[in-house]
């Protein structure tokens, strides 16, 4: 950044942008200015619709200013956050992960982009007033709904994106199945946006975990097996834990989701005018072979 445009520009505005990646529409103007040949005061609409295409720039609804993806900088652990946010533990809800078989950081971070756009990002709390956006390398904590009672923090792992709400008290199965069915739309968006499939499963993991380890995490379909007497083995913490903690939050409902998403596809195929029963739209629809001559099966959740 060039001395010129640091001496016309508020340091708060040059903080911001360095650190947190929040670009003002003040500071914009002065850093295009430079540039005389892209002719921003008159192209500005256009190049800005170019930027937000191709996520160079975030524009969420929630504020006037942009958020630069490059330049989010700054890093702190999520012990940390949650101290200074006055998280309390018994009020996390358990983890609900979303497990890829592969996903770049650039795939984490359009999916994080698409909650910045459509949440109220949470304020950094200071002595006095509100503090900077809550946003940081892998994590952004943002406001579940209007009321702003509830929060959502969104982290990135290895091949993984994991989801905690906090203060999750009198929570029903209308907004967790709310909260998954907007992490699966998301991912369906991105797959469009990409036209590649991303492969994934949904799990959960107790609210003491480490979201960032994949040790404890558990399916639907984990807890068939691994399930005794109303409580699960957590390899984490190497202790038993009470399946209803996990099952009765997410893994419940994901596994609604995931039977109703197969439908959708079946329905989808199925009703078009030239649909081909391909072996890719088979599996989309549930359906695998046997291995007995022709036989086919069709895969159904079991949800209590």
């Amino acid at each position: 950044m060039c001395d010129d445009v640091k001496k016309t520009c508020d340091w708060v505005e040059l903080y911001d942008l360095q650190n947190r990646g929040l670009l003002s529409d003040h500071l914009m103007n002065k850093l295009f200015s430079k540039v005389h040949k892209l002719l921003f005061g008159q192209c500005k609409t256009y190049i800005l619709d170019v930027m937000e295409k191709f996520d160079i720039v975030i524009k969420p609804n929630s504020i006037d200013s942009y958020y630069m993806p490059c330049m989010i900088t700054k890093v702190s652990s999520l012990e940390k956050i949650k101290k200074e946010f006055d998280v309390h533990q018994e009020r996390c809800s358990p983890w609900l992960v979303v497990e890829f078989k592969f996903l770049p950081i650039s795939y984490y971070n359009h999916i994080l982009f698409m909650y910045i756009r459509e949440k109220t990002v949470c304020k950094e709390k200071i002595p006095f007033g509100d503090g900077p956006p809550a946003i940081y390398a892998g994590k952004v904590i943002v406001y579940l709904d209007e009321t702003k009672q509830r929060k959502l923090v969104i982290c990135f792992s290895r091949n993984a994106i994991s989801l905690q709400i906090w203060n999750n008290i009198d929570m029903d199965n209308k907004e967790y199945r709310k909260i998954i069915a907007e992490i699966c739309n998301k991912i369906t968006d991105l797959e469009t946006k990409l036209d590649n499939e991303l492969q994934y499963e949904i799990k959960s993991k107790c609210n003491t975990g480490d979201y960032f380890s994949s040790s404890g995490r558990i399916s639907y379909e984990d807890l068939n097996t691994l399930c005794v007497g109303g409580e699960y083995y957590c390899e984490e913490h190497e202790c038993e834990h009470k399946k209803d903690d996990i099952e009765n939050t997410w893994l419940k409902t994901a596994a609604l989701i995931h039977t109703n998403k197969r439908l959708e596809s079946f329905n989808s195929w199925t009703s078009a005018k030239h649909a081909k029963a391909t072996p890719k739209n088979l599996a989309a629809a549930g359906f695998f072979y046997s291995g007995t001559s022709d036989i086919v099966l069709k895969h159904c959740s079991k949800i209590s």
